[in-house]
């Protein structure tokens, strides 16, 4: 493969995960986007949430991780904001590195997401009572966003890739995500992002 027509990344994290994304004369090369979703109060035992993230690029996810966090949540809202610190935060990390290799990220990294509170609220910095209870969380993301460094795209629920992660799911669906999550099929989402790039570059 060409050197300017393909890409390939090695990623090792801290004992949870190692992958490998090549692509040839990929339709969006080179940009970092991704999902994340969260299952409030999915673990039954403690009612904490799961949640999970998918990195893509070059058609193939370069990282992901499902934890449960740490603590309860009180709201979806919250499970969902907690969710997008965590891919937040690995995007950032994940765009600073492509910098070093060469491949710096000249758009708002898309993450797609299935809450429209959460991406609303990411885009108003205004306090409200209703979300005092998640400040902190609800404050990096609207900098991060503000800073353009990330954008939540709404995304229905029944294409969210990120569902695999975080909860049990029909066979149909399961396998039908894990395909598209690890390059096996191509995602729709990729017209998208690449149409995404073309009037970030031209507006710029």
């Amino acid at each position: 493969m060409a050197g300017e027509d393909a890409m390939c990344v090695g990623v090792f994290y801290d004992n949870y995960c190692l992958a490998i994304s090549c692509c040839d004369s990929h339709e969006n090369p080179n940009v970092l986007w991704g999902w994340v979703d969260e299952d409030w109060a999915g673990d039954t035992d403690t009612r904490r949430s799961y949640m999970g993230y998918i990195l893509m690029m070059n058609g193939g996810p370069i990282s992901w991780k499902s934890p449960r966090q740490d603590n309860v949540s009180l709201s979806t809202s919250k499970g969902e904001f907690v969710a997008v610190n965590l891919g937040g935060q690995e995007a950032i990390y994940l765009c600073e590195m492509l910098t070093n290799f060469g491949f710096s990220q000249t758009q708002a990294t898309l993450l797609y997401k299935d809450n429209l509170a959460c991406i609303a609220m990411s885009e108003n910095l205004v306090r409200r009572k209703f979300s005092s209870h998640i400040d902190i969380h609800k404050y990096y993301v609207c900098e991060l966003v503000l800073n353009v460094f990330l954008k939540l795209v709404h995304l229905r629920t029944h294409k969210m890739v990120a569902d695999a992660l975080t909860k049990s799911l029909l066979s149909p669906a399961f396998v039908g995500h894990c395909q598209i999550m690890t390059g096996h099929v191509p995602s729709p989402l990729d017209s998208y992002v690449a149409l995404s790039a073309a009037f970030s570059i031209f507006f710029t």
